[in-house]
């Protein structure tokens, strides 16, 4: 009997997407012929809500079976290219002649954490471990809740998210602006088109999101919400005030 070593964790970018192609594990020289494991990542973390991959990868399968299984219930998923399941969420995705076997997994849940096992039914079974991590990211925007500016100047609102963020999750921004003629509220969504000095850049790979106004009027008062997707928005509401109210705002202060 022979014990195959295992290949080292990886973290993986959690996406709808395969994983790109990993590096090959060499041969085992003891077992020449011998199915082993690429090495694939098997930690991945990934928001609620989006899709994800978890990649299993083998070399000299010959005509041996690949299967999912779920440990927490032990429960085959998928064999080969065959879905077990029920669960319409879980498939199996594989090329013809590549070695990777993929669990696909749509709008992850949080129950979805947990470890799945990779096995190829040799002589003796073989398998890999991978770790599911479903997370709720969560948006802040940094500074106070409430932002009072004087009418004419530049406002900067900066919004970070966290967790799972190597997700590159896109992010929208909503303004909410109270009417002086509705006690309705106009919901927009915002973009550099709405009107001229608004700018949004967002870095998806560092999870930050900025909002910038040029020159604040009255109109660009009221609650802003930064809603990246997958994940917990957050507001901030932000006063424009006139010349008058600035100078006894500042009193109010002790400025």
């Amino acid at each position: 009997m022979f014990s195959f070593p295992q290949p080292q964790s990886f973290t993986a970018k959690a996406t709808g997407e395969p994983h790109p192609p990993p590096t090959t594990a060499p041969t085992p020289s003891h077992c020449r012929g011998c199915p082993y494991f690429l090495n694939t990542p098997t930690h991945i973390v990934t928001a609620v809500g989006a899709d994800v991959n978890l990649t299993c990868g083998v070399r000299m399968l010959g005509d041996r079976q690949v299967s999912w299984i779920r440990k927490r219930d032990l429960h085959v998923l998928t064999t080969n290219t065959f879905t077990y399941t029920t669960e319409s969420r879980f498939s199996a995705v594989h090329v013809n002649n590549s070695p990777y076997w993929v669990l696909s997994v749509t709008q992850a849940e949080l129950n979805d954490s947990g470890v799945y096992e990779c096995q190829v039914a040799a002589q003796p079974k073989i398998f890999k471990q991978f770790q599911l991590d479903v997370v709720v990211p969560k948006a802040t925007i940094l500074g106070s809740g409430d932002v009072f500016m004087k009418a004419g100047s530049d406002l900067n609102v900066t919004c970070r998210i966290t967790g799972a963020t190597e997700q590159a999750a896109p992010v929208t921004w909503y303004h909410t602006n109270p009417t002086t003629r509705s006690s309705n509220n106009v919901v927009q969504e915002l973009n550099s088109g709405n009107r001229g000095g608004v700018q949004l850049v967002t870095d998806r790979r560092a999870g930050t999101s900025w909002l910038l106004v040029t020159q604040a009027t009255w109109r660009d008062a009221g609650n802003y919400t930064c809603a990246p997707d997958h994940a917990t928005p957050a507001s901030v509401v932000v006063h424009v005030l006139d010349g008058r109210s600035w100078d006894g705002f500042d009193v109010f202060k002790g400025v």
